[in-house]
């Protein structure tokens, strides 16, 4: 999970890179670092938040009064650094002491590697320490400003300002780099392309992107963003870089980038990528009870329609953000996104009536409910229609069971403390939500919540009502079995990419992941890779009339009848398609596609 934190206390918490959850702590936060299952971030008033688990934070104050900027870890050792030369260490992070640094030097930024601690900072300061307690000073020009340093690759990045780019192998002997740019450069990451080339990413103010194939050349990556980016970081196959006025930049092969806009108005300071390691993906107990055999679902073999995908249509909603998810019921499309918006569309009885140049145009009402969380998740059932999202939120909307409809105005909300919704299900009578770190809460009345305790640790992305059963979905590869009666088990996929969503017909899981990944299976035991005609995360499927419609990145948009074979086709966008729905009236079948900043498509099948 990525996991960035703010100037002004704010922690954003995402799987993907791409949607965010967050939280605010009211201190000014200027890094944060991952190690040995602990996330620590730290202030600039000498105060530190503790997590296990990018939920629940505990604040700790240090003892002393300076602005602490950096902090990195070995296996058994912290440490800090900040204005005046500060340097404090500890092995439990309760316990602080400071070190003596020999200046009083701002240290910008320390981290760790090849066994040796380094920090750096103004005044040309570079201080090494083989044990985070003894520090020798390089002192280099005093016209050198940095900025920060990275370990990547087996070597040590300096960054500074002025463009400044030094490198050094062992930590002693330092070589300056002609970065042909004169902006202040923040933050380095590395990975290896597909055909094992070195690719290195230097961020820094107004925007700046240089790419390095060997940290001798240097080139320029144009993009029109020009806001400064303060940290960068290569993780689940992702550059994520950190920049100011709550934007990240994304990337897979550090030249083609996407802005996220959080919606958050402060600096968003660093970023590290919290891998649970002592806490495996699945981990289950010695002493469970033996899996409850799964009974194979019977081959449905009824004639197959065609249905008629070619032509979709782009239009815009009253909505502004990013559209998550979308329903269909009673005659009506329901639509939810961030920042609280929720869509309905009009009564579509007769689309005949709304069209304009030959194309079918669909009105619909923006809900504003005042809340800010995003919203993720929507189910309904005879009764009710449930909305769900970021910090526990819980919308409920009653349907009238005289007339089935429901008023969209008059929405109940519920907050459940620590935790993140990513997707709701309703199934044999009772309703299942689950999230981040492996959170499952299930209800039967929609007013009273409980914990479904299990021991599997995973980031829950979404959960469907299969036969007697919930097929839960999550990161590396994640498909999760719950059985009210017996427990939660664990179906074998035999793949590390995150699966995001599922879909059923009445003899055929599909599941849909990162990378294009399709998998089927027919009794939820064994999961077979299918071939896939897209490379781009595939982030919703759905079964509707005898065919699989999956959509996703890039305006991605595939079909199959059989889950064998996927067909991919055009559609007007190339923004992300987060969702899909659809629906059937008296004038045909009708299907919408929710994407970004309130745009849809839609197909009048």
């Amino acid at each position: 999970m990525y996991v960035v934190v703010g100037s002004k206390g704010s922690i954003l918490t995402s799987i993907d890179g791409k949607n965010w959850s967050f939280q605010n702590t009211n201190l000014n936060l200027t890094d944060i670092y991952f190690k040995n299952d602990t996330l620590i971030a730290v202030s600039q008033n000498s105060k530190i938040l503790v997590s296990n688990d990018t939920i629940n934070w505990e604040l700790k104050e240090l003892g002393y009064n300076y602005w602490l900027k950096s902090i990195a870890a070995s296996e058994d050792l912290w440490v800090i650094v900040g204005w005046e030369g500060i340097i404090l260490t500890s092995k439990d992070f309760n316990l602080w002491e400071k070190q003596k640094s020999n200046t009083s030097s701002i240290l910008t930024s320390v981290t760790f590697g090849n066994n040796l601690f380094i920090a750096v900072g103004y005044n040309g300061k570079i201080l090494i320490s083989n044990d985070g307690i003894n520090w020798n000073i390089l002192n280099l020009s005093s016209n050198l400003s940095f900025e920060n340093i990275s370990y990547v690759n087996n070597k040590f990045v300096a960054l500074g300002k002025d463009g400044k780019i030094l490198v050094s192998e062992n930590g002693i002997n330092w070589f300056l780099k002609n970065s042909k740019t004169t902006s202040s450069l923040n933050g380095c990451a590395y990975k290896k392309d597909e055909f094992n080339k070195d690719i290195y990413i230097i961020v820094g103010k107004n925007g700046k992107i240089l790419i390095s194939y060997d940290l001798e050349n240097f080139e320029d990556i144009e993009l029109n963003f020009k806001q400064d980016i303060f940290k960068i970081i290569y993780e689940n196959n992702l550059f994520v870089a950190t920049c100011a006025k709550g934007n990240i930049l994304i990337s897979k092969d550090g030249i083609n980038w996407d802005i996220i806009q959080t919606n958050i108005n402060e600096d968003l300071t660093s970023i590290t990528y919290a891998n649970f390691k002592d806490h495996p993906i699945l981990k289950t107990t010695k002493n469970k009870k033996d899996k409850k055999n799964i009974s194979t679902i019977g081959i449905h073999s009824e004639k197959k329609q065609k249905t008629n995908l070619e032509k979709w249509i782009l239009n815009k909603t009253p909505s502004k953000n990013d559209l998550l998810d979308i329903t269909f019921k009673s005659d009506t499309f329901i639509s939810l996104g961030k920042n609280g918006d929720i869509l309905i569309s009009h009564p579509l009885k007769e689309l005949e009536n709304n069209k304009k140049n030959d194309e079918y145009l669909i009105p619909w009402e923006l809900i504003n409910l005042n809340i800010r969380n995003h919203l993720r998740s929507i189910a309904f059932n005879e009764n009710n229609i449930v909305i769900v999202g970021d910090n526990g939120i819980i919308l409920k909307n009653n349907i009238s069971s005289s007339i089935d409809i429901f008023d969209p105005l008059k929405w109940e909300k519920l907050v459940i403390n620590n935790i993140s919704f990513s997707s709701v299900a309703f199934g044999n009578d009772i309703w299942v939500a689950v999230g981040l770190n492996g959170k499952i809460l299930i209800s039967q009345d929609l007013n009273n919540w409980e914990i479904f305790a299990h021991d599997f640790v995973a980031h829950f992305t979404s959960i469907i009502p299969f036969n007697d059963y919930f097929v839960i979905t999550g990161l590396v590869g994640t498909i999760l079995i719950l059985d009210q009666d017996i427990g939660l088990y664990k179906s074998n996929t035999d793949t590390q990419s995150n699966i995001y969503s599922l879909a059923c017909s009445k003899d055929l899981v599909i599941a849909v992941g990162a990378n294009g990944t399709i998998l089927k299976s027919y009794d939820l035991k064994k999961w077979y890779n299918i071939k896939s005609p897209v490379n781009e995360d595939l982030l919703k499927v759905v079964f509707f009339k005898d065919i699989f419609i999956a959509v996703g990145e890039k305006g991605s948009l595939i079909i199959s009848e059989d889950g064998n074979s996927w067909y991919k086709k055009s559609t007007p966008t190339n923004k992300t398609l987060y969702s899909i729905a659809l629906g059937t009236f008296d004038f045909g079948d009708l299907a919408i596609a929710v994407s970004e900043k309130g745009t849809i498509i839609h197909n009048k099948i």
